[in-house]
This record gives structure tokens, C-alpha cells and sequence, in this order.
């Protein structure tokens, strides 16, 4: 019994990270629509880029693509750095997409494992590595969104932005 509690609570606390990372730059608080009896199975539209805090890093070391979406004209943000922050948004919107697709269907199959009076701990255990490993596929994807994000803003528009967004 010990051991499902813990990998309850460490599966809640693997989702609630993931569900912050993959709600974090939408300027609202984390979807309600996870069920009290399954925590870890939260479902999730689409995960738009992350704030840096989400991910754990220093808000001034990366931006999010909504901060410098909104302040473009201030940034004088060049038409080649906006094809190239588009193609980047993209690609990583298509990988969120299968990532949270596959995520999804691991946290199913979970909950299913959970849900009798005795569990599979070996199954349930394998299950929950498939799920806390899309986690993390998930957080380096948005985390490589932001780095290119940043790289293609010069260090004016680095501090710039900064300043803005203070």
C-alpha cells in the first residue's frame, strides 16, 4: 500500500509539472478538469510554450514566444526573425501534438492499472516510467522552443524585452 501512495503522489506531481509547463505562457491558471479520483489524468488541449519560470529557469534568462509575439513593434522584430520564431512554433507545436497524444494514452492506461483493488506493481511501475519519460520528452521540447526563441533575438532586443516585460 506504501508503494502506491508514493507512485500516486509522485505520478500527481509529475502531472501537475507537466500541466504547468504545458499551460504556462497562456496567461490563465491551470485547466480544472482533472478528475479528484485521477489527478494524473488530467486532459489538455493543445500545450502552448511555456513562461521561463515554468520550466524552472531564471524569468530574465529566456522569453516566452507570447511576450515577444505581443511586443514585435517595440522589438523591431525582422521579417526573417519572425519566419524563422513561426517555423520554430510550428515544429514544436506539431511535436506537443504527438507527445501529448502518447502522453495521454500512457495516463489512460495508468489509471487503468491503478484502478483495481490490487495492483500490478511491476506493470504499474512500467507504466508510470512511459509516463514521467513523455513528461520530460514534453518539458525539453518546450524547453528547445524557448532557447531557439531566444537565439534568434539580438542582444538588444534581449534587453529590451527584459525591460518590457518587467
Amino acid at each position: 500500500m506504501k508503494t502506491q501512495s508514493w507512485l500516486h503522489n509522485g505520478l500527481t506531481a509529475a502531472a501537475l509539472t507537466a500541466l504547468a509547463l504545458a499551460w504556462g505562457c497562456q496567461s490563465r491558471d491551470l485547466p480544472g478538469d482533472t478528475d479528484p479520483k485521477q489527478p494524473w489524468a488530467a486532459s489538455s488541449a493543445r500545450p502552448p510554450a511555456p513562461t521561463p519560470a515554468a520550466v524552472g529557469i531564471v524569468d530574465d534568462k529566456l522569453f516566452d514566444v507570447e511576450s515577444v509575439m505581443r511586443n514585435q513593434g517595440a522589438l523591431n522584430i525582422t521579417p526573417e526573425q519572425k519566419a524563422v520564431v513561426l517555423r520554430e512554433l510550428d515544429a514544436a507545436q506539431t511535436e506537443f501534438n504527438h507527445l501529448e497524444w502518447e502522453l495521454n494514452g500512457e495516463k489512460e492506461k495508468l489509471a487503468a492499472a491503478l484502478s483495481g483493488e490490487q495492483v500490478d506493481e511491476k506493470a504499474a511501475l512500467e507504466t508510470g516510467e512511459r509516463v514521467t519519460n513523455l513528461e520530460g520528452k514534453l518539458k525539453l521540447a518546450h524547453l528547445r522552443l524557448l532557447v531557439r526563441v531566444k537565439n534568434q533575438l539580438t542582444p538588444e532586443q534581449q534587453g529590451k524585452l527584459r525591460s518590457l516585460t518587467k
